[in-house]
């Protein structure tokens, strides 16, 4: 029988949670308004040493130091790639299943 481990990263805006089998790795990010600079970093930082490669080509913050809107690119540990972008950023999720396939959902806020 296959052992399922699951790793949670939590920080304040952004969570990394490794849900890992080493026949199927999945993997999901996080990333939330209230992401602040600091922890985008961390979750950059978190990313690779899961072998997930995240680019953050811009990104804005607003006065009070949340993500306001970003544009970057992925690359999943299977190999797949992406684009996320979001002028308005509610949630944005990155998610490598248990099954392998790859999805990036992008959720705007509303306000």
């Amino acid at each position: 029988m296959k052992a399922l481990l699951l790793i949670s990263i939590l920080f304040t805006g952004a969570v990394i949670t490794l849900n890992y089998d080493p026949a199927k790795p999945g993997l999901t990010i996080l990333i939330t308004r209230n992401t602040t600079e600091q922890e985008m970093a961390q979750v950059i930082k978190g990313a690779n040493e899961l072998h997930m490669k995240i680019v953050i080509e811009e990104a804005v913050y607003d006065e009070k130091g949340n993500l306001s809107s970003v544009q970057g690119e992925v690359e999943f540990p299977n190999g797949s790639t992406g684009t996320f972008t979001s002028n308005k950023v509610g949630k944005i999720i990155l998610a490598q299943n248990i099954n392998g396939t790859t999805s990036i959902k992008v959720k705007r806020r509303l306000i």
